[in-house]
């Protein structure tokens, strides 16, 4: 692909005949919120020059060892004009255009900056590149829940028509003009490096994936990496870096980039003027608004910090509520274990996630120690400067509370209720601990009570499909009442805190695993076939299973 298709390819970003980034400012949750002109107020860095300070506050990128990431005419177009070098860019307009004679002392500036302070030497990048894996990782692992997915890329169910995309794309600039091969894999491998703001999330990426993602987004096909083009040195010119300098801190960038500024905070004197205007003015920050952008942000009210939902735009891969989750374009590139169903391959929602997770498991959750669902291909974020506050912004006391569980539970009951010798059937699909469940590999329960409040646990257990429509998970006790009368009663009540008490400290195992010695659980045809209705992993959840006597045996959904 040539150097003007890539271009090309970035600055349309990757149509697949869906919706691209709008020419006004980006902004994930504003269309959706029920207060979009908080979330434009955060997202937009408004208040980092008005104030207040907010918990999650919206960060330009550090500006320190630009030289060493970014290609020199990148960075001088993109001064010149942040919508062009990157359609639907939060950054304002700060100069008249091309031909402001501000931009190259402020290029100059910017290129002088060393990077900060690193311990160790940086490794070197991986012998091998595959451009190929890349694609599949970018298609893969959440990347595009937020970014246009490339026309080249077949997902398991087709590619998507352009009516199913119905959620604007964080456009990506011309990546080929902007980074080398190395600068944008180490920016993959450590974004919040860059990125303090999460805005662009960390995805744990390893070394490895992170040069392979970097090939497939600037296009570079071959196998040696060191073969890539890098960035052109440039020197800078003392006279023109304090120049630089001066208008640096004249036009305030400070307050959106770098981490420590303090200032004090600007008036808003006019919200028709400003930052709001219709055209660019020398010294103030240009936002080529849309008229919704525009109303929401000349609102008479005063602002407040939006959710971290809207900030962190967590819909676009979770629902909460019945909203957001990826459209229908974006859930084909959402895979998974197929035999679980949408569970297998989607994250779960966030719906009351606050009175589900106990706060400590969550917390681990967001600092990216706590990961339960292997199956599911999508990669949950890292957010570890923000493990604590997200927690605590996803408080119990965002819903109703819920029922505890009965008292006087019976562990010994609660073992065999999990197990199939007169049980519900627990381990037919979920896991326990190192033992696979006996068809489908549902998650691990052994470890329900590190994670679940008891309250949620019992709610869930009631309803199911309250929490998640259509789950493969069934109703248990229909109605609230008990299938299995022969323990404790059929008390409904006390036969879900039982099972809940073994899960916490109950002795053994669930009754009904196979003894895998004696191959007891073994079905072996010898005179006539077995047919056997069955969840059967990598088959599916409605598998039918017929064995015939010789060896012979057949399973299909």
């Amino acid at each position: 692909m040539s150097f003007a298709a890539l271009i090309h390819r970035a600055l349309v970003g990757w149509v697949v005949g869906g919706a691209i980034a709008s020419a006004s400012p980006y902004v994930p949750g504003f269309a959706s919120s029920s207060s979009g002109g908080d979330v434009l107020y955060s997202e937009l860095g408004c208040a980092n020059c008005h104030g207040p300070v907010l918990q999650f506050p919206r960060r330009g990128p550090n500006l320190l060892g630009v030289a060493q990431r970014l290609r020199l005419e990148w960075v001088r177009a993109f001064l010149a004009n942040p919508e062009g070098s990157r359609p639907g860019s939060n950054m304002p307009a700060m100069f008249s255009g091309p031909e402001d004679p501000r931009i190259e002392p402020v290029l100059h500036f910017l290129m002088s900056r060393p990077a900060a302070a690193k311990p160790g030497k940086q490794k070197p990048l991986g012998k091998d590149v595959n451009a190929e894996q890349g694609s599949e990782k970018f298609h893969t692992l959440g990347c595009v829940a937020c970014h246009q997915p490339s026309p080249d890329f077949q997902p398991p169910g087709g590619r998507p028509d352009s009516k199913e995309f119905t959620h604007e794309s964080v456009a990506f600039p011309a990546l080929a003009a902007k980074y080398s091969l190395e600068s944008l894999t180490r920016f993959l491998e450590n974004p919040t490096a860059i990125r303090p703001d999460s805005r662009m999330p960390d995805l744990g990426l390893a070394p490895a994936e992170a040069l392979d993602i970097a090939a497939h987004l600037v296009d570079f096909q071959e196998s040696n990496p060191q073969n890539a083009p890098g960035l052109a040195r440039f020197v800078p010119d003392p006279a023109k870096v304090a120049q630089g300098a001066a208008i640096y801190e004249t036009l305030r960038c400070a307050a959106c980039h770098e981490p420590d500024a303090s200032s004090v905070p600007v008036p808003i004197r006019n919200r028709q003027g400003g930052c709001l205007a219709l055209s660019r003015r020398d010294g103030v920050p240009f936002y080529d608004l849309s008229a919704a952008q525009r109303t929401a942000l000349q609102m008479e009210q005063p602002f407040s910090a939006p959710h971290p939902i809207e900030v962190l735009n967590c819909l676009a891969c979770h629902s909460r509520d019945g909203n957001g989750g990826p459209d229908a374009a974006r859930s084909r590139y959402f895979t998974g274990d197929e035999a679980l169903g949408d569970s297998g391959r989607l994250p779960p929602p966030l719906t009351g996630i606050g009175r589900k997770l106990r706060p400590e498991w969550m917390e681990g959750v967001f600092a990216g120690k706590n990961r339960i669902r292997p199956y599911v291909n999508t990669r949950m974020p890292v957010y570890a400067a923000w493990a604590k506050p997200l927690t605590t912004a996803f408080s119990p006391a965002e819903t109703a509370p819920l029922l505890a569980l009965a008292p006087n539970p019976d562990p010994s009951a609660g073992r065999k209720l999990l197990g199939v010798q007169g049980g519900v059937n627990c381990i037919t699909c979920h896991q326990w601990g190192v033992r696979p469940s006996l068809g489908i590999q549902a998650l691990d329960i052994s470890t329900l009570g590190k994670r679940l409040r008891p309250e949620w646990f019992r709610q869930y257990l009631l309803d199911p499909a309250s929490y998640r429509p259509g789950t493969l998970m069934p109703p248990l006790w229909p109605g609230g009442q008990s299938m299995i009368r022969d323990v404790l009663e059929g008390d409904t009540e006390r036969q879900i805190a039982s099972i809940w008490a073994f899960i916490l400290k109950g002795d053994g195992i669930p009754e009904g695993f196979p003894d895998i010695v004696s191959g007891a659980f073994e079905l072996i045809p010898k005179d006539r076939p077995i047919v056997q209705r069955a969840f059967l992993n990598g088959v599916g959840p409605q598998a039918i299973l017929t064995g015939f006597p010789g060896g012979v045996n057949l399973a299909y959904n």
